[in-house]
């Protein structure tokens, strides 16, 4: 019995064998591995790729005039004020006329030194003006500006009228006028005006009186003024205004078709028998 046993024991299927028994050789497998050629390639230097082509930059234009920052004085108050007064505002204000672009009642009668060292001051940027009781020293100042554009001029100084001073030229890299309001300026000024600024003059208007009695000084009594305006040159002239002190219907429509004869295709305007309303320079 017992030798029956061990031999059943002897003959144990292979899988009932312990673990480390059920070990065994397997036969060699043969592995096929490709033959690789490696070869060194030369370095290339990185260059990035091209950036998409941009639209043309579009040009910058100007600024309309409404957009650009202005500088604007009003001198009414303190050109009022007699030459020994008022000094520390007048100095602040001498500063502050630098880099002014409209000055508005500058009067010159009061403090004449100072109102033509506040003109000098704007002189190079100012661009619209408004002067009145002007001597003859600032009227020079005012005809050397050169960015001026609008002037409007009171004169009636007894002393200007004696002298009547001509303006001559403009001197260089002045722009020239564009509108001009002429309230007594002695005839022969106002014609050395216009005379300077007639290529660059659009809107002109004068306070001038229609023909009347010889004993009547200018320009309340202005009999001429179709001659004097045609020989101006006023080129770029294109609309006339023609502010009456005194007015009579019939002279005023003669004087108007004489000017309107001397300076075809300019509109003349009379302020009472048109309603034109005042501009402000």
């Amino acid at each position: 019995m017992a030798s029956a046993v061990n031999k059943l024991a002897s003959q144990r299927h292979p899988l009932c064998q312990p673990p480390h028994l059920q070990l065994r050789a397997l036969p060699p497998q043969r592995c096929w591995t490709p033959h690789l050629q490696l070869r060194a390639l030369p370095l290339q230097p990185w260059t990035p790729p091209p950036a998409a082509a941009r639209p043309p930059a579009a040009a910058l234009e100007p600024l309309p005039a409404e957009a650009l920052p202005s500088r604007e004085m009003d001198m009414n108050n303190l050109s009022r004020s007699a030459a020994c007064a008022r000094q520390e505002e007048k100095a602040a204000a001498l500063q502050e006329a630098q880099g002014v672009v409209r000055l508005v009642q500058v009067l010159c009668y009061c403090d004449p030194a100072w109102s033509l060292e506040l003109l000098q001051r704007a002189a190079p940027t100012v661009e619209r003006l408004e002067l009145l009781y002007a001597r003859e020293p600032h009227l020079r100042a005012v005809h050397a500006m050169p960015r001026l554009r609008r002037l409007r001029v009171y004169c009636d100084d007894d002393a200007v009228h004696a002298a009547t001073p001509e303006l001559g030229a403009l001197p260089p890299g002045h722009s020239g006028l564009r509108w001009l309001h002429a309230d007594h300026l002695p005839r022969a000024t106002l014609q050395c005006l216009l005379q300077a600024h007639g290529g660059t003059l659009e809107e002109l208007e004068l306070v001038v009186g229609t023909p009347g009695k010889p004993s009547l000084p200018w320009p309340i009594n202005c009999s001429d003024l179709h001659s004097l305006l045609g020989w101006c040159g006023l080129r770029a002239l294109r609309r006339l205004v023609l502010w009456r002190g005194a007015h009579k219907g019939r002279a005023c429509r003669e004087q108007r078709a004489a000017v309107r004869a001397a300076l075809p295709g300019v509109q003349v305007l009379c302020d009472v028998c048109d309603r034109v309303l005042g501009e402000e320079p």
